[in-house]
C-alpha cells in the first residue's frame, strides 16, 4: 500500500513538472533561432535547398548549409497556411512526443513505473531550456529516444520476435529523413557505433546473454553500415558529415554562445540567468554518481549468480549512457541526454532486482526524488529561464514582439527600407525574418560569417572603445546603410552582457537618426546611395504628420513628442498617461511636481533629448539639491553631450561624490568617468559615454512603465 502511494506521489509529481514544461512550450515563440529557420523555410520553398548564396546575411562566408533544410520548409508552410499560433500547437505536440518517448523507454527498462516517474521528471528538468525552444533539435531528441529504445529491444528477449531485416530497414528511414531535419542527424550513428563498441567489448570478455548475442552485434553494426549510406540522401551529400573537420579557423567560436555550447561546470556552482540551473546541477552530480553505483551493484548481483548466465548490464545501453555522461558534462545543452543515463541507471537497478523485493523503499526514494524535482524546478530549475512569454496578459499573442523591439523594425518594414543593416547577434533572426531580402543583416543565429566578422561586431557594440579602428569606419568598410541599436542604459545582467547600442550613433558625423523610443533606435547613414531610403522615410512621416528634418536633425524625439504625443505613444516613445504626467509637472503641489518631473526627466535622458533632460534635473537641484537621482542624471546627460558641457560634468560629480553612498554603483560610474575624461582622447571619451549605465533595472521598470508595447503582426 506504501509502495502504491508513493508511486502516485511520484507520478503526481512527474506531472506538474511535464504540465509546466508543455505549458512553456506553448508561450508565445520565443527562441530568436524560430525566426531564422522560417525565413530559410521561405527562401527553400522558392528556391530549393541548393541555395548559391545566404538570402538573409551580407557578411556570410558562402551558402548556408542545408542540414536543416526539410524542417525549416515544414515550419514555414505550418506558419503560411496556419499561423503562428499553429507553430505553438506543433511545439506543444513534439515536446509532449518527446517526454511520452522517454516515460515509455524508462518505464520499458526499469520496468517500474515510480523509477519511470522519477527519471522523466528528472529528464524534463534537465532538458527544459532546449524544449521550451521550437527549433529543429527537438526532432533529435524525439529521433535519438526513439533509436535508443530500438537498440536496447533489438536481439533481446523483449524484441518480440521482430524481424532483424525490418529493425534495419526502419533504422536507415529515420536517419535518412535525420539528416534533412537536422545537422546534428550524425548523432544517431554515434549512437549506433558507441551500442555496437559495448557489445563487443562485452563479447570479447566472454559475455553471453539474450542482451550480449554475436546477432546483436551484426544487427547493430548492419544498422549502422546501412544508416550512414542513407545520411548520404540529403542536398549535399557528404559534406554535413565533415562539417567540423573542414570549418577551420574561420568559424566562430561555438564556446561564445553561452546557453550553447559552455563547459558544464561540473566543479563550480551554476551561474544565475545561464544554464544549467541549479536544479540540473544538482541532477547532473546525481547522474555521476548513481551510474557507476548501479553497475557496481549490478555486477555485484551477477557475481553471486555462481556463474550462471545472465548480464550485469546491457553493455550496449550502458556504453550510450556513459557517453552520454561524458557528453553532458562537454557541453551544457547536451544536458538532454541524461535520458540515456537514467535508462542505464534503470535497467541496472532492474537487473539487481530492487524493485521486486518485498517491502523495498525504491518506491518511496523515487517519489521523494520525483517531488524534490518538481518542487525546485520553479525557482532553482529551468522554469525562470523558460517562462518569460508564459502570462495571463500576453499568452495569448503569436509571438512577444516587444522582446524584438518591433517598433523599431515595423518602422523598417513600414518605411520599405533597402540595403544592408548592422545589428547585434540577439537581433539578426527577426530581422531577417520580417526585412529580408530588401535588407540583409550583418550576423544571426547561423553564425555563418567568419569570426573576424564577429570580431568586428564586438567592437562596433563597444563602440570602438579601446579599438584601433573607430566604429564609423567599421561601419563605412562594412558599406552599412542602417544601424539597428536596441538597449536600455541599465548595468547588464551578470553573465548576460548585451551590449546597449541606442546612443553609439548619436551627433555622429555622417550619420542620422530616423527612430528611437524607449528602448531602440535607428540610424540612417548619410550618403548617395541612400537617398532614395531617405526620400521613404521623409513621405512616411510627412503622411503621419510626425516632425522629421532630412537635411538636419532627422528624427527629435523631443519635438516628436512635443507635435504628436499620440505617435508617440503609439510607438514606444512616452507611456500612456503622458498628458496626465504633464499636468502633475505644472502643479502646485512640490511632491507632485517633483515626482512627475523626474520622469519627464527620465524619459528624456532615455530618448536623447539631453538638453531638455539636463534643464529639468538643473530646475530640480535648485530646489533640492540633495535629489541624488537627479544629480546623477544630470552627469549622465552631460557626460552625453560632450563638449562645453564637461567642465560642468566635473563640479557635479566632485560634489556628487562627496554625497553618493559607496554602494552606488551607477553613480561611481558616472563619476570615473566623469574624472578620467579630461585624460581620454575625444575618440575613447565618447565610446565611454556611451556606455555608460543611467539607471538601475528596477527604475527603468518604473520608468517605463505604461508603454504601448508593439503589435505582434502576421
Amino acid at each position: 500500500m506504501i509502495s502504491r502511494r508513493a508511486t502516485w506521489v511520484g507520478c503526481t509529481a512527474c506531472s506538474i513538472v511535464v504540465g509546466a514544461l508543455l505549458v512553456s512550450a506553448g508561450q508565445p515563440l520565443f527562441a530568436e533561432d524560430t525566426w531564422w529557420h522560417l525565413a530559410m523555410g521561405r527562401a527553400y520553398l522558392a528556391q530549393g535547398p541548393w541555395l548559391e548564396v545566404d538570402p538573409l546575411l551580407f557578411t556570410a562566408q558562402g551558402p548556408p548549409a542545408p542540414a536543416s533544410w526539410l524542417a525549416a520548409l515544414f515550419l514555414h508552410v505550418v506558419e503560411s497556411w496556419a499561423g503562428f499560433h499553429a507553430l505553438r500547437l506543433l511545439h506543444v505536440t513534439l515536446v509532449a512526443g518527446i517526454l511520452y518517448a522517454a516515460a515509455r523507454a524508462l518505464l520499458r527498462a526499469s520496468g517500474s513505473l515510480a523509477f519511470a516517474s522519477a527519471g522523466t521528471a528528472m529528464f524534463a528538468a534537465m532538458s527544459g531550456y532546449r524544449l521550451f525552444q521550437l527549433r529543429p533539435e527537438l526532432l533529435t531528441l524525439l529521433f535519438s529516444i526513439w533509436l535508443v529504445s530500438r537498440i536496447v529491444d533489438t536481439g533481446s528477449e523483449s524484441d518480440g520476435g521482430r524481424a532483424p531485416g525490418r529493425t534495419i530497414a526502419w533504422t536507415a528511414v529515420l536517419l535518412c529523413f535525420w539528416a534533412n531535419v537536422h545537422a546534428a542527424f550524425l548523432l544517431g550513428p554515434i549512437l549506433l557505433a558507441t551500442a555496437a563498441a559495448g557489445l563487443a567489448l562485452a563479447l570479447g570478455v566472454g559475455e553471453r546473454s539474450s542482451e550480449c548475442h554475436p546477432d546483436r552485434l551484426k544487427i547493430l553494426v548492419a544498422a549502422l553500415a546501412l544508416g550512414l549510406l542513407a545520411t548520404l540522401v540529403n542536398p549535399t551529400g557528404a559534406s554535413p558529415h565533415l562539417l567540423y573537420f573542414v570549418a577551420g579557423e574561420e568559424t566562430p567560436a561555438l564556446g561564445g554562445i553561452r546557453d550553447e555550447w559552455a563547459r558544464f561546470p561540473l566543479w563550480d556552482l551554476p551561474r544565475a540567468h545561464l544554464p544549467p540551473s541549479a536544479l540540473s546541477w544538482g541532477a547532473t552530480w546525481l547522474l555521476v554518481l548513481a551510474l557507476p553505483v548501479t553497475f557496481f551493484a549490478a555486477l555485484r548481483k551477477r557475481a553471486r549468480r555462481d556463474g550462471r548466465a545472465g548480464a550485469a548490464l546491457d553493455p550496449a545501453l550502458l556504453a550510450i549512457g556513459a557517453a552520454s555522461l561524458a557528453a553532458m558534462l562537454i557541453a551544457v545543452r547536451f544536458g538532454w541526454m541524461s535520458i540515456f543515463v537514467l535508462l542505464a541507471i534503470g535497467h541496472g537497478m532492474k537487473q539487481t532486482g530492487v524493485f521486486e523485493r518485498e517491502g523495498n523503499s525504491a518506491p518511496i526514494v523515487m517519489a521523494a526524488i520525483a517531488s524534490a524535482i518538481a518542487i525546485a524546478f520553479f525557482p532553482a530549475g529551468a522554469w525562470p529561464m523558460i517562462s518569460r512569454g508564459v502570462g495571463l496578459h500576453s499568452y495569448d499573442e503569436p509571438y512577444p514582439a516587444a522582446k524584438h523591439e518591433a517598433h523599431a523594425v515595423w518602422f523598417l518594414v513600414d518605411v520599405g527600407a533597402r540595403g544592408r543593416i548592422f545589428n547585434d547577434y540577439q537581433s539578426g533572426n527577426f530581422l531577417g525574418y520580417w526585412l529580408a531580402p530588401q535588407v540583409a543583416t550583418f550576423v544571426n543565429g547561423s553564425l555563418n560569417v567568419p569570426r573576424a566578422t564577429l570580431e568586428d561586431g564586438a567592437v562596433i557594440g563597444r563602440r570602438g572603445w579601446e579599438s584601433p579602428e573607430t566604429i564609423e569606419a567599421l561601419l563605412d568598410r562594412y558599406a552599412i546603410d542602417f544601424f539597428f541599436a536596441t538597449g536600455v542604459p541599465i548595468p547588464p545582467r551578470a553573465n548576460r552582457e548585451i551590449p546597449v547600442t541606442t546612443r553609439h550613433l548619436e551627433r555622429t558625423e555622417g550619420w542620422l537618426q530616423v527612430f528611437r523610443n524607449f528602448d531602440s533606435a535607428v540610424y540612417l547613414r548619410d550618403h548617395p546611395r541612400n537617398r532614395p531610403n531617405l526620400e521613404r522615410i521623409a513621405r512616411h512621416y510627412a503622411e503621419a504628420r510626425v516632425p522629421f528634418d532630412p537635411h538636419g536633425g532627422g528624427f527629435d524625439p523631443h519635438a516628436v513628442i512635443q507635435s504628436n504625443p499620440r505617435w508617440a505613444i503609439d510607438h514606444g516613445l512616452i507611456p500612456r498617461q503622458w498628458d496626465e504626467i504633464s499636468e502633475r509637472a505644472r502643479a502646485s503641489d512640490p511632491r507632485t511636481r517633483f515626482a512627475a518631473r523626474q520622469r519627464q526627466a527620465g524619459l528624456f535622458a532615455l530618448l536623447g533629448a539631453y538638453e531638455e533632460a539636463a534643464r529639468l534635473d538643473r530646475e530640480t537641484l535648485s530646489r533640492n539639491p540633495r535629489a541624488l537621482l537627479a544629480a546623477r542624471r544630470l552627469l549622465f546627460c552631460l557626460l552625453q553631450l560632450g563638449g562645453s558641457a564637461q567642465s560642468e560634468a566635473a563640479i557635479l560629480a566632485d560634489a556628487l561624490a562627496a554625497n553618493v553612498e559607496s554602494t552606488d554603483e551607477i553613480a561611481a560610474a558616472l563619476i570615473g568617468a566623469a574624472q578620467a575624461g579630461p585624460d581620454l582622447d575625444p575618440v575613447d571619451r565618447r565610446a565611454l559615454a556611451s556606455l555608460l549605465p543611467m539607471l538601475t533595472r528596477a527604475e527603468a521598470s518604473r520608468l517605463g512603465a505604461g508603454r504601448v508595447p508593439p503589435a505582434a503582426r502576421s
